[in-house]
């Protein structure tokens, strides 16, 4: 299935044209282009009846800190870490941010453990199997890791379901 855009056209009412487009690229080679392609034309609501056959569907998913994956519309991971998806979501967003300050002191950083009860806080650092000193004589100031302990607080807002420990990986490569 594909959706193509009309560009700026217009319908008689002013919404956006569309196309919607089944191609069976199994049976091109021996029926030919026309008789595998199929235009979907809309019901009398204009929408597009999905379900068997060609176009099939299923939940789309998300997937936890913790490695858990969830249909779409289960909003907690309940196997065992209590992230809400919104905020694995949020976290998985702040990792760069993260990562880029703190790989500014120690770049060989690859992720974070942090405890989520009150304010999160970033409890150990590992570079690849390397646990890191967070501690005196680490590469970390404590401005730093309070910088990236705001960061994880700006994206887990203040309901944060379990106290728990939760990991945080960063790219591999550091950011320049």
């Amino acid at each position: 299935m594909h959706v193509l855009e009309c560009g700026d056209a217009k319908d008689r009412d002013g919404n956006p044209l569309a196309v919607v487009l089944r191609v069976s690229w199994m049976y091109v080679e021996e029926e030919g282009a026309r008789q595998s392609t199929l235009i979907i034309e809309p019901d009398e609501e204009g929408r597009y009846a999905i379900g068997g056959w060609e176009w099939t569907w299923s939940y789309a998913t998300w997937w936890c800190l913790c490695g858990s994956g969830h249909d779409w519309h289960v909003p907690q991971c309940f196997e065992g870490c209590g992230i809400a998806r919104d905020q694995a979501l949020a976290l998985r967003q702040a990792a760069p941010r993260v990562g880029e300050i703190l790989r500014a002191l120690a770049p060989e950083v690859t992720a974070v453990l942090f405890e989520a009860d009150g304010a999160p806080r970033i409890v150990a650092a590992v570079a690849g199997g390397t646990e890191l000193n967070i501690g005196d004589g680490g590469p970390f100031d404590t401005e730093t890791l309070g910088e990236a302990d705001a960061v994880l607080q700006a994206a887990l807002g203040s309901g944060v379901a379990d106290g728990g420990p939760h990991w945080l990986r960063f790219s591999s490569q550091p950011a320049h």
